[in-house]
C-alpha cells in the first residue's frame, strides 16, 4: 500500500510540474493536444532549454572575452 501511495504522489507531482510548465509557456491557448504534450514531455523541453541557454551563454561569453583580450593587446 505504501508503494502505491508514493507512486501516485510521484505521478501527481510530475503532472503538477507539467501543468505549471503549461501555464508558464501559455500552451493552454493552443488546444488540448499541445497542452497534453507539454504536460507529459516537459522534462525533454527543460533539458533542451538548459542546453541552449548554456550553449548560447557560452558563445556570448566567448565573444566578450575575445573582444576584451583583443583590446588588451
Amino acid at each position: 500500500m505504501d508503494a502505491i501511495m508514493w507512486t501516485l504522489t510521484g505521478i501527481f507531482i510530475y503532472l503538477a510540474i507539467g501543468y505549471i510548465f503549461v501555464l508558464w509557456t501559455e500552451a493552454y491557448e493552443d488546444g488540448f493536444w499541445v497542452e497534453f504534450k507539454m504536460m507529459f514531455f516537459w522534462p525533454i523541453f527543460v533539458i533542451i532549454f538548459c542546453i541552449s541557454c548554456i550553449y548560447f551563454g557560452w558563445k556570448e561569453m566567448y565573444k566578450k572575452t575575445k573582444k576584451y583580450e583583443q583590446r588588451k593587446l
